[in-house]
């Protein structure tokens, strides 16, 4: 998943990644309706880069992701 944000020179962004951004990110991906309670974020995500997530899919079921976040302006690749 991709997100852009808003940051500073420094890689640090303006805020931070919430877990309802993430649901609505995968919601938009997957066609399905994500709860955003369903995802794990462990700290803040609070610097451009890539952050691996937890999505509990089901009780016994936990997925992983990784969010690549962006600066805003700039490629993600």
């Amino acid at each position: 998943m991709i997100r852009e944000m808003r940051a500073g020179s420094a890689g640090r962004l303006y805020g931070s990644v919430t877990t309802a951004m993430v649901a609505e990110a995968l919601a938009a991906e997957t066609e399905r309706e994500i709860d955003r309670r369903t995802i794990v974020i462990e700290e803040p995500i609070r610097e451009v880069g890539t952050v691996e997530l937890n999505v509990q899919l089901h009780p016994e079921v936990t997925a992983t992701i990784k969010v690549l976040v962006y600066p805003t302006g700039t490629d993600p690749n």
